[in-house]
């Protein structure tokens, strides 16, 4: 599976949300009773709440009480931060991936730590998310997809 690894990034100014949405870190987001309930998606990249909290860093874009972006690092080791990004399919093309992912990165960097992005060659949006937000010079590798299922 052809894949990119960013790691070279020089931070882009970022765009504020269209109006009528909110944005917030995943922790305040996790806090949140109003939003209880739609941040499981955490729970594919971190074992829970309480181990995301002290290393993860993320932001989320809110609407009317619904989470609709978000960009959280899903991956950390020791100063390397990997960054996951989903956008809702029906709030696609409004640069909420990019602005969540640039708040990630700058929060990175002021941190001192290293973010990176990897994603597939044939995902241009998070690539072109990638590319927007400041990473550049992508090293181009491959990886191996295993499908383990039972009497294979």
């Amino acid at each position: 599976m052809p894949r990119r690894y960013y790691i070279s990034v020089k931070l882009r100014e970022r765009n504020r949300p269209p109006t009528g949405f909110e944005i917030m870190t995943v922790k305040t987001a996790l806090e949140d009773r109003s939003l209880k309930g739609q941040t499981g998606w955490g729970n594919a990249f971190w074992a829970d709440t309480c181990s995301f909290v002290p290393s993860g860093i993320g932001y989320c874009v809110v609407k009317n009480n619904q989470i609709v972006a978000w960009c959280i690092t899903i991956y950390s080791g020791g100063e390397r931060r990997e960054l996951g990004l989903e956008t809702h399919e029906d709030f696609r093309g409004l640069g909420l991936g990019s602005l969540t992912s640039a708040l990630c990165v700058r929060d990175c960097v002021d941190k001192g730590l290293r973010p990176e992005w990897h994603c597939r060659e044939s995902n241009p949006a998070s690539n072109g998310v990638a590319e927007k937000i400041g990473f550049s010079d992508p090293v181009h590798y491959k990886s191996l997809f295993l499908n383990l299922t039972k009497g294979s």
